[in-house]
C-alpha cells in the first residue's frame, strides 16, 4: 500500500528537483513526445516517472487512452521507436560521478597525465571553461586549479604536490510539461589535494595522495556537502617513441562524502556515498620546431560500490604547448577537452563536454 501511494504521488505530484540523498542512478523523468507510433500502441503523451516493481525491473507507466496504464519496461523504450526525452532529475549531483561531479573530478587530477617528471615548473594554474550536454539537460562549466610542488630534503627526492582546484558548474533552464521542468541551477566547490610524488627511478613515480572539497549547490545538483578522496597514482615516461615521448598512468582511488559541519548540508541532505575508482590512461608528446610541442592523451575511468549515474568515463585532450626557450620564460599549454561518460541506464543521459583548457608553469 505505501509504495502504490508513493507512485501515485509521483505521477500526480512529480519530482521537480533532485534531493541530495536519492539515488545516483535515478533515470528522471521521461518525456513522450506526440507521434504516431504512440497512437499505434495506444499510449498518450505526456511526462512519466519511472518506477521499479518487486522483481527489480524498471519500468515506464504511461496511460494508456481510457485511463488505463501500460507499463513499458525502460530499456525497451529505444527498441519500440517511441519518441521520448529524458529529463533527469539527478545525474548532475556532485557526487554522482558526471565528469562535473567533486569525486570524478579528483580522480581526474589525481592521475596527472601531464606528469612533471623533471621538476621544471613548480608551480601553475590550470583552467577549462566549456559547455556540457546530459539527456535533456545542457549548461556551462568551469574549473581553475592552483598547483605547487615542493621538493622535500634528505627524501630520497620526493616532493609534496598541493593543489587548490576549484569548480563551478551551471545547468541551464529546462521547459516545464505536466509534472517536469526546472529553472536555471548551479553549483560551486573547493578543495585541497596534497600528493607525496615518490620517485622509483627517473622515469616511474608514484604519488599517494588526499584531497577535501566543500560543495555549495542548488539542491537539482545535490544541495550543499562535503568529499574526501585517497588515491595511489602511478607514473612512467618512456622517451624516443617517434622522436616524442610517452607517459603512462594508473590509478586506484576512494571517495566517501562526510558531513563536518563545515557546509550547510542537514541529515537530511546527507549521502553517505562511497565508491572505489580505477582510472588509467596514456599521453604522446612530440615537438613541433624549436620551442612548441604538441600532446594527446586520452584516460578512462570506472567508478564502482554504491550507486552512481556515471559509471564509465572516458577523456581525451589535445594540446599545443609552447616550452620555455630560457630559464625566465613560462611553459604555456592550451588546447581542447572532450569527456564522455556512460550513463548506468544504457541511452538514458550520456554525457558530453567540451572544453577550452589552457595551463602555464611557473
Amino acid at each position: 500500500m505505501k509504495r502504490t501511494a508513493t507512485i501515485i504521488f509521483a505521477l500526480l505530484g512529480g519530482i521537480a528537483t533532485a534531493h541530495a540523498n536519492e539515488p545516483c542512478d535515478a533515470p528522471g523523468s521521461i518525456r513522450m513526445e506526440p507521434s504516431s507510433r504512440l497512437d499505434d500502441f495506444g499510449l498518450l503523451p505526456g511526462t512519466y516517472v519511472p518506477m521499479t516493481l518487486s522483481d527489480g525491473s524498471v519500468r515506464l507507466p504511461v496511460q494508456r487512452i481510457g485511463q488505463m496504464i501500460a507499463y513499458i519496461p525502460l530499456a525497451d523504450l529505444d527498441s519500440f521507436a517511441f519518441p521520448y526525452t529524458l529529463l533527469p532529475n539527478s545525474p548532475l549531483q556532485l557526487t554522482c560521478g558526471s565528469p562535473d561531479s567533486t569525486n570524478a573530478r579528483a580522480m581526474t587530477e589525481a592521475l596527472d597525465l601531464d606528469f612533471d617528471f623533471d621538476g621544471h615548473g613548480r608551480k601553475g594554474v590550470t583552467a577549462s571553461i566549456g559547455s556540457f550536454e546530459a539527456g535533456a539537460e545542457d549548461g556551462a562549466r568551469a574549473s581553475l586549479s592552483y598547483r605547487h610542488v615542493v621538493p622535500l630534503s634528505g627524501l630520497g627526492g620526493a616532493r609534496l604536490a598541493i593543489s587548490v582546484p576549484l569548480h563551478y558548474v551551471r545547468a541551464n533552464d529546462v521547459p516545464g510539461q505536466w509534472l517536469a521542468g526546472h529553472g536555471r541551477a548551479s553549483a560551486w566547490s573547493a578543495g585541497v589535494r596534497l600528493g607525496l610524488q615518490i620517485p622509483l627511478s627517473p622515469n616511474w613515480w608514484i604519488t599517494p595522495a588526499i584531497s577535501y572539497t566543500a560543495m555549495d549547490a542548488d539542491r537539482l545538483l545535490g544541495g550543499d556537502g562535503e568529499m574526501t578522496t585517497s588515491s595511489l597514482s602511478t607514473n612512467g615516461r618512456i622517451t624516443g617513441i617517434l622522436g616524442g615521448e610517452v607517459q603512462l598512468a594508473g590509478l586506484v582511488g576512494y571517495s566517501r562524502a562526510v558531513r563536518t559541519g563545515l557546509t550547510g548540508q542537514d541529515a537530511a541532505d546527507y549521502s553517505r556515498q562511497r565508491n572505489g575508482w580505477l582510472s588509467a590512461g596514456i599521453a604522446y608528446q612530440a615537438p613541433v620546431g624549436r620551442s612548441m610541442a604538441l600532446r594527446a592523451d586520452y584516460s578512462f575511468t570506472h567508478g564502482g560500490k554504491d550507486s552512481l549515474a556515471y559509471d564509465n568515463t572516458h577523456r581525451a585532450s589535445l594540446m599545443l604547448k609552447f616550452l620555455p626557450v630560457s630559464e625566465s620564460a613560462r611553459a604555456v599549454s592550451i588546447g581542447l577537452t572532450y569527456v564522455r561518460a556512460e550513463h548506468a541506464l544504457p541511452g538514458m543521459a550520456d554525457y558530453k563536454s567540451l572544453s577550452l583548457t589552457g595551463s602555464i608553469a611557473f
